[in-house]
C-alpha cells in the first residue's frame, strides 16, 4: 500500500516541476495506473477486514449476551489462561468453522472442548498409527486438521458421496483407543461441528486402525452430543 501512494506522490511533484509534453503524458498515464491501484489495495482491504470483524461482533455480541453460564464459564477460561476478552475471542473465531451462524451453546461447548482435549492428548502416544480420514468438505478447516496431526494422528481426505449433508458421525476400528476417539469428537466440537453419533465400525477387524468423520443420515436429526456426554463415556457401541 505505501509503495503506490510514494509513487504517486512523487510523481505529482515530478509533474508540476518538469517542461517536456511527451514526459508529462507518460508520466501522466504511470500516475493513473499508481491512484487505480491505491484504490483496488483500499477497497480490498476494507473488504477483507469487514469480513473478519463480522464474524468476530457475532462472536463478541453472543459472549455478552444474557446466558449466565456461559459468562461464568468465559470468566473462569480468562482466569485459567491470562487471556483478554479480544483474545478470547480471536481463538474462538480461528477455532470454529461458521463463526458467523455461532450460538451461546456452540460458544460455550468450543470452550470445554478445547479443556477436554488437553486431557486426551497427554493419553495419545506419539508413535500411534492411527489414521483418519474424513469425508466432508466442511472439514477443511486448519485449525481442525493442525490439531489432529500435531498428536501424530495421520490425516487423509475421501470423496463425499453425501456431499450435500453435514458432518455428523464419527466411526472408529476396534484397535483405535477410546481416548483418540474422544480427542478428534473434541476437535469436532471445538470447531462448532454438531456430531449426533459416535460409533465402531460393524464387522470384526474392519479397519482396526481407522477413524471416519462423515455424514450418517440415520442420524441426521439426532441431538447433538455434548461435551459432558463424551466425557462420561466408558465405550461405545453400534
Amino acid at each position: 500500500m505505501a509503495a503506490p501512494v510514494l509513487a504517486l506522490f512523487i510523481g505529482l511533484i515530478s509533474l508540476m516541476m518538469g517542461h517536456d509534453a511527451k514526459y508529462q503524458r507518460l508520466l501522466s498515464g504511470t500516475l493513473v495506473l499508481a491512484l487505480v491501484a491505491v484504490c483496488y489495495l483500499g477497497i480490498s482491504s476494507n473488504m477483507a477486514a469487514t469480513d473478519e470483524t463480522k464474524a468476530q461482533k457475532t462472536i463478541s455480541s453472543t459472549l455478552r449476551g444474557q446466558n449466565t453460564n456461559l459468562l461464568e464459564l468465559l470468566a473462569k477460561f480468562k482466569q485459567d489462561t491470562g487471556l483478554s476478552l479480544e483474545a478470547i475471542i480471536s481463538k474462538l473465531d480461528n477455532w470454529l468453522i461458521n463463526p458467523s451462524s455461532v450460538s451461546t451453546v456452540s460458544l460455550k461447548q468450543a470452550v470445554l472442548a478445547n479443556e477436554s482435549m488437553e486431557i486426551y492428548a497427554a493419553d495419545i502416544p506419539t508413535n500411534t498409527t492411527t489414521q483418519i480420514k474424513y469425508y466432508v468438505k466442511e472439514i477443511d478447516n486448519q485449525t481442525v486438521l493442525a490439531s489432529l496431526t500435531a498428536k501424530g494422528l495421520t490425516v487423509a481426505q475421501g470423496k463425499a458421496t453425501l456431499d450435500k449433508d453435514k458432518t455428523n458421525a464419527i466411526w472408529f476400528g476396534e484397535q483405535v483407543s477410546l481416548q483418540e476417539v474422544k480427542y478428534v469428537a473434541m476437535a469436532l466440537i471445538r470447531a462448532g461441528v454438531q456430531i449426533t453419533t459416535i460409533k465402531p465400525f460393524s464387522g470384526s477387524g474392519r479397519k482396526p486402525r481407522l477413524i471416519e468423520i462423515g455424514s450418517d443420515r440415520a442420524f441426521i436429526s439426532g441431538s447433538a452430543i455434548t461435551v459432558k456426554q463424551v466425557n462420561a463415556a466408558a465405550k461405545y457401541s453400534r
